[in-house]
Order: structure tokens, then sequence, then C-alpha cells
């Protein structure tokens, strides 16, 4: 069961966020959305990673702009999420310090409109399979600093948010609306 008083301050570095986008007509990149939806077979379309600094909850995700890192409380609003803790001790840290030199890396068109549209049809990957491209997509990110910091999802850079939704390696701690944990 999952709790209903989740607030921003359980919220801790490491956590992933699940994140469903409703559609929105007036916001072309809620299109996109929906397009992720459908390639990946998934009900979430996006995936981020929370990031505490100095005591303040940020959210670090791959977005339209790249990598960047947003204060949660500006971040949530009409979005339905899913917050999954690693079920292992993280020396947040690290996972902090490794996320923060990632920020300002391209996001990935390529991989989420094309290779995750063949990958889901055909199992098989054609995309970069290293760092080496210098872009990434959200799931991508997320599944890149749990390899650095754990050594899961050694395939990071076809990870889908399905395969992180599914992973057994996270709890699930709360199921809603990003705008109710503020």
């Amino acid at each position: 069961m999952m709790p209903t008083d989740f607030s921003i301050n359980d919220l801790k570095t490491g956590d992933v966020l699940h994140v469903h986008s409703p559609f929105r007509f007036g916001k072309p990149v809620r299109w996109l959305m929906v397009l992720v939806r459908w390639i990946t077979k998934c009900y979430y379309n996006h995936t981020a990673i929370v990031v505490r600094i100095w005591g303040q909850v940020y959210v670090a995700e791959a977005d339209v702009k790249g990598i960047t890192i947003t204060p949660f409380e500006r971040w949530a609003e009409d979005l339905n999420i899913c917050v999954a803790r690693a079920d292992v001790q993280l020396e947040e840290g690290e996972i902090a310090s490794f996320v923060l030199q990632q920020m300002a890396i391209p996001y990935d068109y390529a991989a989420t409109l094309f290779y995750q549209l063949v990958f889901s049809a055909t199992g098989k990957w054609f995309g970069a399979t290293n760092d080496k491209n210098g872009k990434m997509y959200c799931s991508e990110f997320v599944a890149y600093v749990y390899y650095h910091s754990l050594g899961w999802f050694t395939t990071w850079y076809q990870t889908t948010p399905t395969a992180l939704v599914g992973s057994p390696n996270f709890v699930k701690l709360y199921f809603g609306y990003a705008k109710n944990v503020v």
C-alpha cells in the first residue's frame, strides 16, 4: 500500500521519478510524450532523478533542453508520478556530484524517436552503445547514473522507462500527482 501523506521531505537523492504527462493540445512537447508511451508500451513517458543539494530538492532530467536541474516545487505540475527508491543504501553525495557533472548534455532525439522504435519492434539496438555520442534521453540518463554508481543497467544506453519501472532493484513509494508531494 502506498502512503497517502508522502511529502517533499520524504524524497532522497537517487529517487527515481516515473512520469506520466497528460496530453495537452496547447503543449506540443506533450504530443511527443504520447509518442514515447506508444513506442515504449509503457504508462510512463518520462523518467527523472531526485537530487538534494544543501537540503533543497531538485529534479535532474534529460528533456528537450538537454540534461537540466529544476527545483521540485517548480517542476511539479499536472504530472502523474511514481516515486521509486533503490533497495540498497546509496552514496547520495557521490550520486549528486555525478548528476551535476552531466548538466548541459544535449537531448538525444534520434534515440528517442528512431532507435527506441526500432528496438521496441525488433529487440535489436542500433543506437550508440557508449557515452561517446554526447547525448542522452531521459531513461538513458537515469540508467547511466545507476550504472555509474552501482553497476546496474549495463546496457544503460538502450534503457526505456518500461525497464526502469519494471526493475526489481527499486521499491515504489508513491503514486499520484507530483503537485501533491510539495
